[in-house]
């Protein structure tokens, strides 16, 4: 879950201008186990499905080391203020 969270929170994140972030926050994840993973590594990958001003949403994978799908999930996230624009905002004092 954390895997799946934190590539979903990522995708709808690109900033248009070098310098500038934007912020997000998880509002939902739904999280589908169609597979076993007993060790290594785990690759996950998110599509950006649809985005408002707000709110985006994700279709999220997860494979295992031999590329086979072990997790499906979607994801609801929800933009910090100032953050809905693809110029986002300048960074926070103390954050890089």
């Amino acid at each position: 879950m954390t895997l799946m969270d934190s590539v979903s929170g990522r995708d709808g994140l690109y900033c248009t201008v070098p310098g500038n972030q934007r912020y997000g926050m998880t509002v939902s994840i739904n999280c589908n186990f169609i597979g076993q993973s007993r060790k290594g590594r785990l690759v996950g990958t998110a599509r950006l499905t649809r985005a408002g001003f707000m709110l985006y949403f994700t279709s999220i994978e997860i494979h295992n080391g031999e590329g086979v799908l072990v997790a499906t999930g979607s994801g609801v996230h929800r933009y910090r203020s100032g953050s809905g624009s693809p110029e986002g905002v300048p960074p926070e004092s103390g954050t890089a």
